[in-house]
């Protein structure tokens, strides 16, 4: 697995299209409107992808927004399939986006969970900051649950 990181300048619309493939499909961002995804590719500041480079499927991404101090994750998204035994997807990509806030002089990084992934940022040293209102781009299900914004200091 290969690791691409893309200024907002540098995201190529094959690779918008390469990931709403993989998200139409169900592979990437289950539960996310589509139009949700669409939009955050096509806005935040960075993309970062995890990409097989012999079959160049998409296995993992992060949109970043960057707003000193904070580096907020917008949206990530993995491919957890059994089939293909995909596992660690998930740290390896907030392992590069801290490794890039440090380097980057950030001091926090922010981010908001859905409540099935709570436990996963917590794990990886995030802290619960508070419950805000569900807003639009969670899909009905995700709905109910209001997303929790969620942080970790840097330093």
């Amino acid at each position: 697995m290969k690791v691409f990181l893309f200024s907002r300048e540098k995201i190529l619309e094959k690779h918008i299209r390469k990931i709403m493939i993989s998200v139409n499909n169900k592979k990437l961002c289950r539960g996310v409107q589509k139009e949700y995804v669409e939009s955050s590719l096509q806005q935040d500041d960075m993309l970062l992808l995890l990409m097989c480079p012999k079959n160049r499927n998409v296995y993992g991404f992060a949109t970043l927004e960057l707003k000193m101090p904070v580096l907020h994750i917008e949206l990530m998204g993995t491919n957890k399939s059994k089939k293909l035994g995909l596992s660690g997807i998930g740290r390896e990509l907030i392992r590069i986006i801290i490794e890039y806030a440090k380097i980057n002089m950030f001091e926090k990084i922010s981010l908001k969970s859905v409540n099935q992934s709570f436990d996963f940022y917590q794990k990886m040293g995030f802290e619960y900051d508070e419950i805000v209102v569900a807003e639009e781009g969670f899909s009905n299900l995700q709905a109910m649950e209001s997303p929790i914004v969620m942080y970790m200091k840097l330093g």
